[in-house]
């Protein structure tokens, strides 16, 4: 699912989900596009159950960085931030809030 910044989605602590954050509107050049020799960077907030997948790891994929997740605690709001570094080195840091609820 492509999330927006500042939003928050819900997941159940059982499912395994992919996350995506659209990036079109940042990338403003052709030459400025994500950097393929690296892996986008994701952290969760608070750290603990709330899990990133590394298999399949974190990619850009055309203008968006796609990711998934799995687990978490059920009553508890994680923030989720995404760090990219473009061809032309810029870096930015894209945040967004995954509510874990039982459904």
């Amino acid at each position: 699912m492509t999330i927006e910044i500042d939003e928050v989605v819900q997941m159940d602590p059982d499912a395994v989900l992919p996350f995506a954050i659209e990036y079109s509107d940042w990338l403003t050049e052709e030459a400025d596009s994500f950097d393929a020799g690296l892996t986008p960077s994701i952290t969760v907030d608070p750290t603990g159950s709330l899990e990133v997948l590394s298999d399949p790891a974190p990619l850009y994929s055309g203008t968006q960085v796609v990711w998934w997740m799995q687990s978490g605690t059920a009553g508890t709001t994680y923030d989720v931030t995404v760090r990219i570094t473009t061809a032309g080195g810029r870096v930015d840091d894209r945040t967004v809030g995954v509510a874990v609820v039982e459904r």
